[in-house]
């Protein structure tokens, strides 16, 4: 019962400790109860947590999007952006808002960010994203060309089902669109 004794520590006290809840309860598979506590957290001392936490608006982005709350996630963001404006974003930050641009719509900004992701690191998640992005962009046969690079790349197979209906779904909207 150990991680009980460490919930009911940490439920009182400073910042710093919220923060450490919250990184418990997301590991624990609680996301709303992590939002919450690093929502306190920011609300008790934002310095400190973002001293212990770098990538807590990027957490905060996540928890909202699982919730389809996408322009709160937009804006947490906006936030994990600008506090890390003098630094190299990662690849993962770039992959996620794309798939947070496309479902928004903004087609052109979700390819840009694929590629700011692809220059960094080449996996089959981040081909994928980049063929989704293109085939709603209405680059069909440049999203086909991604699609095939991720299934290459995939060695384990663990995304072929999800590649090869993303595929599909361009497939049919190419030949809708000639």
């Amino acid at each position: 019962m150990e991680d009980a004794e460490t919930y009911v520590r940490l439920e009182r006290g400073s910042a710093r400790s919220r923060v450490n809840r919250a990184d418990i309860m997301g590991d624990m598979g609680m996301p709303d109860v992590a939002e919450e506590d690093f929502m306190t957290a920011l609300a008790m001392d934002e310095q400190e947590v973002l001293r212990s936490e770098p990538n807590v608006y990027f957490l905060l982005a996540t928890y909202k999007k699982d919730k389809n709350l996408n322009d709160e996630a937009m804006e947490f963001l906006k936030k994990h952006e600008e506090r890390h404006k003098n630094e190299i974003l990662s690849p993962h930050f770039h992959a996620f808002r794309s798939r947070l641009y496309l479902l928004k719509g903004m087609t052109k900004e979700a390819v840009a960010d694929c590629k700011k992701a692809l220059l960094q690191e080449v996996n089959p998640d981040f081909l994928s994203q980049m063929a989704k992005a293109l085939g709603e962009d209405g680059q069909f046969e440049e999203s086909l060309v991604y699609f095939d690079k991720a299934m290459k790349l995939d060695k384990q197979g663990k995304m072929r089902k999800f590649v090869m209906e993303e595929r599909q779904k361009v497939i049919e909207k190419y030949a809708a669109s000639e």
